[in-house]
């Protein structure tokens, strides 16, 4: 079972961010100028997501995946801090970057996510593990100035969530892609 943990600078995530085992992304001045507004739909809530069953958890776990993007794009942040335990590195992390991609006026394109298995079970202690298999599309991030970072699609067939119920909602303890914690 996984457990909340503080990641690295450079923890693994749902897109393919830069890590120790893969490109980093490169750096390039872009040709058009970003926009000033960047408007994106936010993922759908399941309504599954409203009960204290491993579904639930699975469901759950599955919007806060899709949300990865949308926060990138939107700089949108509600629907993340709703659902990030304060004690999850990989929530903080997510926020702190998208945050500081928004600041100047930057914002993401791409990264589209795909769930394609699911698993879940618990409670364990009061804690639902799930894992999914999630693949994200290629993205980049859009500075205000021009330059922008690509990264390539990525596949995680091993990204596993620690969930737990609270206060009639579901909260990410923690995240775990393959051997790295983060």
């Amino acid at each position: 079972m996984l457990g909340a943990c503080t990641p690295p600078e450079d923890e693994p995530s749902p897109t393919a961010e830069p890590t120790t085992t893969s490109a980093s992304p490169s750096q390039e001045p872009s040709e058009e100028p970003t926009a000033e507004v960047h408007e994106v739909d936010p993922p759908e809530r399941p309504a599954e997501m409203e009960e204290e069953t491993v579904e639930g958890a699975i469901a759950a776990a599955e919007y806060f995946v899709e949300l990865y993007p949308y926060v990138y794009a939107s700089g949108d942040l509600e629907e993340w801090d709703a659902l990030s335990d304060e004690g999850c590195g990989f929530c903080t992390n997510v926020r702190d970057r998208a945050t500081e991609l928004h600041a100047d006026g930057g914002y993401a394109e791409g990264g589209e996510v795909e769930v394609y298995s699911s698993d879940g079970g618990g409670p364990y202690d009061g804690l639902y593990s799930v894992t999914l298999g999630v693949r994200t599309a290629e993205s980049r991030h859009l500075q205000s100035d021009g330059s922008n970072a690509s990264f390539e699609a990525d596949d995680r067939p091993d990204f596993s969530l620690t969930m737990a119920w609270n206060r009639q909602q579901w909260s990410v303890m923690g995240v775990q892609v393959g051997e790295a914690a983060s």
